[in-house]
């Protein structure tokens, strides 16, 4: 045959609303590079992310071979290339390889029937089975193997029989991989602004029934080399300096699952606390703190110097829930002490909690809540259980065992209108969604849902951390002041009782009864732009947060004030006219911490205020209080350094609501709070006697 055997490699992100995935496609360079080094020149081997990219490319050169990743946000769009592919090019070998495959045998055997187009699966890691498929194609590439090979799965479609073999043993030396940063194969995706990543280790000790490593096969930890961290972390700051410096992006992604829980760790924080000083990056960290060993994770945490967030992802509270799901291995309260511990350090803290698990109700949800905002999670997200396949909670076993019934929805930002070899299509990916169980209703869970818009809108990012120490303080939870707001919605004013109104409809409207009707419509060129000019297909949650961030910020703090107010007035009998305005003048003054923090150039909010709010509140003085004090102005600033990171943020998403509300999901917009700087004081102030 000839040589080099051209192989291309893609991890396609959509690209019509920006950049859907942001990461750099470090684990599929890490399979051409095992593939490189175990054929040496006998092929050459290309990494792709960018549909547009790649459809160039393949114009100019068909390969033998092309390898696609399937996961839940671009598996679709995978299909859709691989099929024009194969039509027009049928000598073209199509593999497949990645988590979204299912775990049963039949469906399994359902699966390849179905993909005619693709001639190969690669199960579970896959630089082994890749590399042992390409051995077999370089030694008779006209015929397909008529034994098992690991790892690899097929049909062969004259005789009507399966492959499918076991995987292969996972590697126990990640340092087996070479690196696709140290051999510069990710030097242009970080040019393009690709967000770069890391991965320590692989695998997870925790058997969670909604994941994809909740399995035996991902139960034991296999571990890269400091040596070779080390080298990646150096490499990529000098890649990252320049960019950093033009006010680029200038983050990091660790894809460990439990990052901070093992004793290396803090190895990794120094060097990357050395990168920070050498290199001014990483500036933020994405990573999915361990689910145990709280002090450990805590000290990861004061290493980092708050790029990165302590998460303590709890999914539910609830006893039996956790034991339907398989977290019982999980300590809740290590979890927890993350929250208290790491809020002690001035960390910011955040948990996620699953709804629509199988036993859930609408009361073992609000406990969830409620006692993770009691513990002082500076940020509490609430997600809809997906089933994503080769999940345990995906089989049907599962479903008809509690009820699940599910629903489908666009992924946001998972669309778009492509062409290869002069033809053009649309496509979207599609998530299969659980919405009613039998502990649950459809109605219940909509419900839920608000609670979740209402707890991003009052307790997520740290505009009222003043007004919730002061709650603390007199024994009155922010889950009151949640449920507070949810039972008095007739009294919310319009103009934000309107963006929940929305939020409430738009989270029935997503969801789709038909899968192969959303398809259908994911198909349409028509309908396809409606979904990239943004008129349809959004993140409900965080469009809507967006929306009231942007038009009805004030009256987030009228709400927020009102509550304050009559939850203390019920926990401490009444108030007195002067506790009243304090309450009143410390909405303003929290309400200006976030005015305008994505717009350097806007002007610098001023306000007089008759009271030293940290002073009284840090003193727990408010009881006390029987008259103002004397006026202070008080002006509201950014430093620079606040004020260059917005703009980073912007340059990276963009200023329509499409990608603020992307920004939203993705930054910690408490590092962008403004500053209170006295102006003019005519005396020291006396608030409280």
């Amino acid at each position: 045959m000839k040589h080099p055997f051209v192989i291309f490699i893609v991890d396609f992100t959509y690209t019509q609303q920006g950049l859907q995935s942001e990461i750099a496609p470090s684990a599929i360079g890490g399979i051409a590079t095992y593939a490189k080094k175990m054929h040496g020149e006998a092929i050459e081997c290309h990494v792709f992310k960018q549909p547009e990219k790649f459809s160039k490319a393949f114009d100019d050169r068909k390969p033998d071979l092309i390898g696609f990743s399937n996961y839940s946000w671009n598996a679709r769009l995978s299909w859709a290339f691989a099929r024009r592919i194969k039509s027009q090019h049928p000598e073209v070998k199509i593999v497949y390889g990645g988590p979204h495959y299912p775990l049963p045998r039949s469906e399994q055997e359902q699966y390849l029937r179905e993909h005619d187009e693709m001639d190969y699966f690669i199960i579970k890691e896959g630089e082994v089975g890749f590399a042992s498929l390409i051995g077999h194609l370089l030694e008779d590439p006209d015929n397909r193997p008529t034994e098992l090979i690991e790892s690899v799965h097929w049909l062969d479609r004259e005789t009507g029989k399966f492959y499918l073999a076991p995987p292969s043993a996972r590697l126990k030396d990640l340092d087996e991989i070479p690196s696709p940063y140290l051999n510069g194969d990710m030097d242009e995706f970080i040019d393009d602004g690709f967000m770069p990543i890391i991965q320590t280790n692989r695998g997870c000790p925790f058997s969670c029934t909604f994941c994809v490593e909740g399995t035996l096969y991902y139960n034991k930890v296999r571990n890269k080399g400091h040596e070779r961290i080390f080298a990646e972390l150096d490499y990529i700051g000098r890649q990252m300096a320049p960019r950093v410096a033009e006010g680029k992006r200038a983050d990091l992604f660790i894809a460990d699952s439990n990052f901070g829980m093992y004793n290396g760790d803090l190895e990794i924080c120094d060097e990357i606390a050395k990168c920070q000083d050498q290199y001014n990056w990483p500036q933020h960290v994405s990573v999915a703190t361990g689910k145990n060993q709280k002090h450990r994770i805590i000290e990861a945490a004061r290493r980092l110097r708050g790029a990165m967030r302590l998460s303590g992802s709890v999914q539910s509270l609830d006893g039996d829930v956790l034991a339907n799901i398989k977290r019982k291995n999980v300590s809740a309260d290590d979890i927890m002490q993350v929250a208290i511990e790491g809020g002690k350090a001035g960390a910011l803290t955040y948990s996620e909690v699953i709804l629509g698990l199988p036993g859930d109700t609408v009361e073992k949800f609000k406990n969830t809540v409620s006692r993770l905002l009691d513990a002082g999670f500076t940020k509490v997200e609430v997600y809809t259980l997906m089933l994503l396949p080769g999940s345990e909670l995906d089989d049907t076993e599962t479903r008809e065992k509690f009820g699940l019934v599910t629903k489908y929805r666009a992924i946001p930002r998972c669309f778009g209108i492509f062409d290869i070899a002069g033809n053009s299509f649309a496509e979207g990916e599609i998530e299969e969604v659980v919405v009613e169980t039998n502990t649950m209703s459809f109605d219940e869970y909509v419900e839920c849902r608000v609670y979740s818009l209402l707890i991003v809108l009052i307790n997520n990012d740290g505009y009222f951390a003043l007004a919730r120490k002061l709650l603390n303080d007199n024994s009155v939870g922010m889950f009151e002041v949640i449920e507070h707001i949810y039972n008095r919605q007739s009294t919310i004013p319009a103009k934000l009782k309107t963006i929940i109104d929305s939020f409430r409809a738009e989270t029935r409207s997503e969801l789709w009864e038909n899968q192969d009707n959303l398809a259908e419509a994911l198909n349409s060129p028509t309908d396809v732009q409606k979904y990239i000019d943004g008129e349809v297909g959004n993140n409900v949650l965080y469009r809507h947060k967006s929306m009231a961030i942007i038009q009805a910020f004030k009256e987030i703090g009228m709400i927020m004030g009102d509550a304050v107010e009559t939850l203390l007035s019920d926990k401490l009998g009444s108030l007195n006219s002067p506790q009243k305005q304090f309450i009143d003048e410390l909405m303003v003054w929290c309400t200006n911490y976030a005015i305008d923090v994505l717009d350097g150039a806007a002007a610098t909010p001023a306000h007089d205020f008759h009271y030293d709010f940290e002073q009284v509140i840090e003193n727990n003085q408010f009881g006390s209080i029987t008259a103002p004090g004397p006026r202070r102005t008080v002006r509201f600033v950014q430093d620079e350094k606040q004020k260059q990171m917005a703009q980073w943020y912007l340059n990276t998403y963009g200023t329509e609501l499409t990608g603020l509300t992307r920004l939203l999901t993705r930054v910690n917009l408490k590092r962008l709070l403004r500053n209170p700087e006295l102006v003019e004081e005519k005396q020291a102030t006396v608030a409280a006697q």
